[in-house]
C-alpha cells in the first residue's frame, strides 16, 4: 500500500499540483482549499509537514527521477549506436570493371590495371541498401532519405557530433583537459569509461 492511499482526495490534489511548481500555496488554492488573506500559506506549509503528504512528495520525486535517468539512458544509448554504427550497411561504392577492362580477349571481373579507357580505376556506383535488412545502429546513423529529381539522396546523422555529446555525457571534456600523456588521451578515457559503464559497443568498432 502507497501512501496516496491514504490521504484525501484534496491531499492527493494537492501533492500533484505542488509537483507541478514547487509552489505550496499556489498548490493549495488549486487544490480546492479555501483560502482566505495568508491562510494558503500557513495551511500549505502544515500541509508539506503531514507525514503522509511529505512520504507520497518524495515517493513521486523518486518516481520521477528514476523516468528521468531511464529516458536519460534511453538517449545514451541512442547517441551511442549512432556514433559507432557502420556507415557501410546503409551506402557503398561498388567498383566494376569499365567496359574496355578486357585482357586476352576475356574481360576482367575486377578493373584492370592496364586498361586504357579507366586505368584500373574502372566504373563506380553507389549502392544503398534494402533498409529493412539494416541494423538497429544503422537505422538510428540513418536520418533520412528522399527522392529528388536526381535520385535517391541519404542523410546520415554527424557520427563525430553523437560521439562528442557520449564524451561530453561521460564528463571527458572540461576546460582544463589536456593531452599529455597516455592517461589522459581522450579516446582511451572513453573508452575506460564506456566498459565501466552499461553502455555496449555496437555496429563496427572501426568507426572510432
Amino acid at each position: 500500500m502507497n501512501g496516496s492511499t491514504m490521504l484525501t482526495a484534496k491531499q492527493q490534489r494537492f501533492v500533484e499540483e505542488y509537483l507541478c511548481d514547487l509552489n505550496a500555496a499556489a498548490a493549495y488554492r488549486r487544490a480546492g482549499y479555501a483560502a482566505l488573506g495568508n491562510a494558503a500559506e500557513v495551511n500549505a506549509a502544515r500541509l508539506l509537514r503531514n507525514a503522509q503528504v511529505a512520504a507520497e512528495i518524495e515517493r513521486r520525486k523518486k518516481h520521477r527521477a528514476e523516468r528521468a535517468e531511464i529516458r536519460a539512458e534511453a538517449v545514451l544509448q541512442r547517441l551511442w549506436a549512432i556514433a559507432t554504427a557502420d556507415p557501410r550497411e546503409i551506402i557503398n561504392v561498388v567498383t566494376d570493371p569499365c567496359p574496355e577492362c578486357w585482357v586476352d580477349g576475356e574481360k576482367h571481373h575486377a578493373p584492370n590495371g592496364a586498361c586504357p579507357r579507366c586505368w584500373g580505376r574502372g566504373s563506380s556506383r553507389v549502392f544503398i541498401s534494402d533498409l529493412k535488412k539494416l541494423s538497429d545502429p544503422a537505422l538510428a546513423l540513418l536520418a533520412r532519405v528522399k527522392q529528388t529529381r536526381h535520385g535517391v539522396e541519404v542523410e546520415l546523422h554527424d557520427q563525430m557530433a553523437a560521439l562528442e555529446k557520449v564524451a561530453r555525457h561521460l564528463g571527458m571534456f572540461n576546460d582544463k583537459l589536456t593531452l599529455k600523456g597516455e592517461p589522459e588521451n581522450p579516446l582511451q578515457l572513453l573508452i575506460q569509461q564506456v566498459q565501466g559503464s552499461t553502455l555496449r559497443v555496437v555496429g563496427s568498432t572501426d568507426q572510432l
